[in-house]
């Protein structure tokens, strides 16, 4: 059976199965983006038996090796051996979020194997993703005056500080700690441009009252949402 998931712009995540799914394999389809630095062709080719291009690792070369499981398990009569190909994993995650609800109305495999290539290693387990933004609103002052304002950036510095401090006491036997990666931060004063729209402006001798960024914690199973919320919003 194929059934498909429709995303919308015209991806869809694709879910193949016998009906009683035991192990479930599973693959995202998306790669990532050209980018620079390549030194053979990113589109793709085949050279002395070996593929090149974006995606040939992550993942296109998992998924062959999905749908080929999928092939023998269909010939070989074995049952209970599943698919599960997603969407958008290298940006958004939209595919595995809106998927793992529509696949828990089909069957609950006992096991889930990914083919992502880690090292052309077998592991077990996998640390969990958060993603998150903190916004921290501070107030603005002059730079020579400090303690009349309230900085949002060192506010925002400290409440990551506070949530890797955290991250280490905790430890998984399997998966060891969480880590926590920052990105996408900006900084300054909010204020209204000619259209009255507001935006961030940088000025050397003004305390920013504004900081904000994206946060994503690689989290083991005891590290919620809830336990980084409460820990950055209890810092700031």
């Amino acid at each position: 059976h194929i059934e498909t998931q429709d995303l919308g712009d015209g991806r869809i995540n694709i879910f193949v199965h016998d009906g009683t799914p035991r192990v479930l394999f599973i693959g995202h389809m998306d790669i990532v983006e050209v980018g620079e630095g390549w030194t053979r062709d990113p589109l793709g080719f085949i050279e002395n038996g070996r593929l090149y291009g974006r995606g040939s690792g992550d993942m296109k070369s998992g998924v062959a090796a999905i749908m080929e499981t999928l092939k023998f398990a269909h010939t070989s009569k074995i049952t209970g051996i599943s698919a599960f190909f997603y969407c958008d994993e290298e940006y958004d995650f939209l595919g595995m979020r809106r998927g793992i609800p529509w696949l828990s109305q089909f069957a609950i495999p006992s096991l889930i194997v990914a083919g992502e290539p880690t090292s052309l290693g077998i592991y077990e387990g996998i640390r969990g993703c958060i993603e998150m933004r903190l916004v921290v609103r501070g107030k603005s002052g002059h730079a020579a005056r400090p303690h009349l304002g309230s900085n949002a950036f060192r506010i925002f510095v400290k409440a990551l500080q506070d949530l890797d401090s955290h991250l280490l006491l905790i430890k998984d036997a399997l998966l060891g700690i969480a880590t926590s990666n920052v990105t996408g931060v900006k900084c300054g004063n909010l204020e209204k441009d000619s259209k009255g729209e507001l935006q961030i402006v940088s000025h050397g001798n003004v305390i920013p009252d504004h900081c904000s960024g994206v946060i994503e914690v690689r989290a083991i199973p005891c590290i919620t949402v809830e336990f980084c919320e409460e820990i950055l919003t209890t810092s700031v």
